[in-house]
């Protein structure tokens, strides 16, 4: 262990590492029992050539307003696949949208992937919420509510191009519960939903991929 000398006292003081959750914060560990199910969601999104600013191209919400959902990470990863013909700098937005009891958000549903975080929780069961993603165009149906920003990704589009596909930028969010960082809670009446950023629109031509993930858990509360 190394040691500071020369104290007054004429002591050696061990010098520790920090422990992992600070002495201020108090960690709130996600929720987890028997009953709880983890689950995980991928899409794979094709983006049109000139999507509006602002398109919903992924929401994750649950329809019965029931439950909240505690998502534990977002993954995005964008991939040019075709040139633009100039150069632009649009972005990906990871909002939270308020929506509109009986809303429907269009697109197309993907079924997620119930995972067993523990010994002992249900190895499998139907999520509650709703995942639906544009399928290339941008998703339509829910009323127009407040939109709060909770990540943005820029993209920067090539507009000259190899055979090789462009994976030129890429998202990753997993926030430490154990050391009091905190998860991005969707609570009722609200989506989790991916768009396309506000004020720069997809260039007019071009080709991109984006593909998704998201993990979350379902509660009543937390």
């Amino acid at each position: 262990m190394p040691v500071i000398e020369g104290t007054d006292a004429g002591e050696l003081l061990g010098v520790k590492l920090q422990t992992a959750v600070p002495a201020h914060v108090t960690a709130k560990p996600v929720p987890g029992d028997s009953n709880t199910v983890a689950y995980r969601v991928a899409a794979r999104v094709p983006i049109n050539a000139a999507l509006a600013a602002d398109s919903r191209i992924f929401s994750l919400y649950d329809p019965s307003f029931g439950l909240r959902l505690v998502v534990t990470r977002v993954q995005l990863r964008w991939v040019q696949t075709a040139a633009v013909t100039s150069a632009v700098f649009p972005s990906l937005a990871v909002n939270l949208s308020t929506i509109t009891a009986g809303a429907s958000d269009g697109g197309t549903a993907v079924t997620p992937r119930s995972v067993r975080p523990r010994a002992g929780a249900v190895p499998y069961r139907a999520a509650s919420a709703s995942v639906r993603h544009g399928n290339g165009a941008a998703l339509t149906g829910f009323t127009a509510g407040t939109t709060m920003p909770l990540m943005y990704l820029p993209i920067h589009q090539l507009q000259t191009l190899s055979t090789v596909e462009v994976n030129s930028a890429t998202l990753d969010w997993q926030p430490s519960v154990s050391a009091g960082e905190h998860p991005v809670v969707v609570n009722r009446l609200e989506a989790l939903a991916v768009a396309v950023g506000p004020t720069v629109a997809m260039g007019s031509t071009g080709a991109s991929v984006v593909y998704i993930n998201v993990d979350w858990t379902e509660t009543p509360a937390y």
